[in-house]
């Protein structure tokens, strides 16, 4: 049986407060609200998860095998930081994408000139 969906909708700015009561920085309210709205909550807070604090080891892998981190933000991290990191990791992907294409087109090429013969 399936399990309800229990989490009310945020607004952006909603889920921005969230952010900052979890004691994420923001400095420009504005570009934070942006990229939320360009990005997703769901998705930046992949980027947000390596700067949330550890938890205490006896409090680990209890609600999930993967449950090492606690909803609080490490002290002086700043969204500024977590945009860099969701750059980095646009470009990075980007990079290897555009090196998959090269290989796939090369190797298309060569299979499609071998089975033509």
């Amino acid at each position: 049986m399936p399990v309800a969906y229990t989490k009310p909708h945020l607004s952006y700015q909603e889920q921005l407060k969230l952010l900052r009561s979890r004691g994420l920085e923001v400095n420009d309210e504005a570009a934070a609200l942006r990229l939320l709205t360009s990005v997703g909550y769901y998705r930046l807070s992949a980027y947000v998860y390596p700067f949330r604090e550890l938890l205490p080891m006896d409090e680990r892998a209890v609600a999930s095998p993967a449950h090492y981190r606690s909803e609080s933000i490490t002290a002086g991290t700043t969204f500024e930081q977590v945009d860099r990191l969701w750059q980095f990791d646009r470009k990075l992907r980007l990079l290897v994408l555009d090196v998959i294409e090269t290989v796939e087109i090369g190797l298309r090429t060569k299979v499609a000139y071998i089975l033509g013969a």
